[in-house]
């Protein structure tokens, strides 16, 4: 999703008033920092390779408006984790509203709807 095509190719192939729904690993939280220059070093894939408020501005920019945006994974536990203190960590991050600060949320699940053309253009 973050390749510099994705925008264009969504704004073509989306019908208007169509939406896009995904998930975008954000390089700009905590964990998409450590991921990515962890990639880098080792050669990995690099998940966390583009920051979320770029890519929202181009998908901005290519006609796109963001209809719903949650950011997630704040905790510091593995996706896997069974650990006993997560359901705690979860309600912490819901209690305090990190959900709503996408910009460095490590994760950010999002709805994006193609917008009707105005008269004008």
């Amino acid at each position: 999703m973050p390749a510099e095509w994705f925008a264009r190719e969504a704004m073509r192939t989306l019908r208007t008033g169509g939406v896009l729904v995904g998930v975008f690993f954000n390089r700009l939280s905590w964990r998409g920092a450590l991921t990515h220059t962890r990639a880098r070093i080792m050669g990995f894939p690099d998940y966390y390779s583009h920051s979320y408020p770029s890519w929202r501005r181009a998908m901005r920019v290519q006609g796109f408006e963001m209809v719903r945006e949650v950011g997630c994974r704040w905790p510091p536990f593995p996706l896997t984790s069974n650990s006993r203190f997560l359901s705690f960590a979860l309600a912490a991050e819901s209690a305090i509203g990190l959900q709503k600060v996408t910009s460095l949320s490590p994760v950010v699940n999002f709805i994006a709807k193609k917008k009707v053309p105005s008269a004008s253009s």
